[in-house]
């Protein structure tokens, strides 16, 4: 698939200081360009993917050495972006800034032509992916009679643009392991095109879903420290899934009180933490028993069941089958191999 006009001229407005890189193209596919930044104390690139008229993936992996900032002009586009790594600030002239947190996700809409400028400190790591979509593209593929997304999503689908929207999407597993997979995609060059188109429908799905859901549920303000705080809350439990603190000692560890600790966790990732902890179980349970020999009740004890058959209740309850049958699959493939 070629690079098409209007992501071209995407391209051309909107990459102020950044050099098209001429040999970025994959192979003899030319369906990618990659910039990097002409700019002094900034080193890297930004890769954008043409994956449908309407819709494109834009991988980020740039590294600030000094205080940066630069200016982003783009069309009335819809922009969800999930951040892997590193911090950083949007900043608009009649417009509050928002800050850029590391692993969190956003989707933001802005009035055609305006201008928004990044900033990011020295020491600063962007890694990221961004889905660019129109509207025209989510009305052709996600709406019909019987589908309605949340306002104010709904509302700009068919009305031009005239301020700022943002709104923060959580960061659940489901969609940090898409990104994920969209920042490296692990399969072999010929299908990374067809990858990339697949992982990042389903993206865009997890957070069309996650708009509808919360449209309505209150919204607590978190200041950026709550933020930080929580952030080092999710990290203590993916430290260790097996024996994690309480989360009275969580939250005494990680400077915030309890009930700010769990309210911002369901809103920062629209799970609980107990939901989230379970969740982690499961994927490394998971992952464990397709890669590695050990016995079930090992696997059980590695991601904090003392018991087997609580474990297997728990596993079978999450994705339907037992531990044992994800085993037997894995040896039958290896069989046939």
């Amino acid at each position: 698939m070629s690079v098409d006009k209007k992501t071209q001229k995407l391209n051309e407005q909107g990459v102020d200081g950044w050099a098209l890189d001429p040999d970025c193209r994959e192979g003899d596919s030319n369906d990618t360009l990659r910039f990097n930044p002409e700019f002094k104390g900034a080193s890297g690139y930004r890769e954008i993917f043409s994956l449908d008229d309407g819709f494109q993936l834009v991988k980020s992996d740039v590294v600030f050495e000094k205080d940066t900032e630069f200016a982003v002009a783009l069309d009335t586009l819809i922009k969800f972006q999930f951040r892997l790594e590193g911090s950083g600030l949007l900043h608009f002239n009649e417009h509050d800034d928002i800050p850029l947190h590391e692993f969190s996700g956003g989707v933001l809409l802005q009035p055609n032509g305006m201008e928004k400028f990044e900033c990011y400190k020295s020491g600063e790591h962007e890694r990221a992916v961004t889905l660019l979509v129109t509207p025209e593209y989510l009305r052709d593929h996600f709406t019909s009679q019987d589908q309605q997304y949340s306002s104010p999503l709904t509302f700009y689908l068919d009305t031009p643009v005239d301020d700022v929207f943002f709104s923060r999407l959580p960061m659940t597993p489901e969609i940090a392991n898409a990104a994920q997979a969209l920042y490296n995609p692990d399969v072999q060059p010929g299908f990374a095109t067809l990858y990339r188109q697949s992982r990042a429908q389903e993206l865009l799905i997890y957070c069309l879903e996650l708009l509808s859901r919360t449209s309505k549920k209150p919204h607590l303000n978190l200041k950026s420290r709550d933020i930080e705080c929580i952030n080092k809350a999710r990290l203590v439990l993916e430290a260790d899934i097996a024996a994690p603190p309480v989360i009275k000692d969580l939250a005494r560890d990680v400077g915030i009180n309890e009930s700010k600790l769990m309210a911002g966790f369901k809103q920062l990732y629209n799970q609980t933490l107990h939901d989230y902890l379970r969740s982690l179980r499961m994927e490394t349970a998971k992952s464990l028993l397709a890669k590695t020999d050990l016995p079930i009740t090992q696997v059980a004890l590695e991601v904090g069941y003392d018991f087997s058959s609580n474990f297997t209740i728990a596993f079978k309850r999450h994705y339907g089958v037992t531990p044992s049958s994800i085993r037997k699959n894995r040896a039958i493939i290896t069989s046939v191999i």
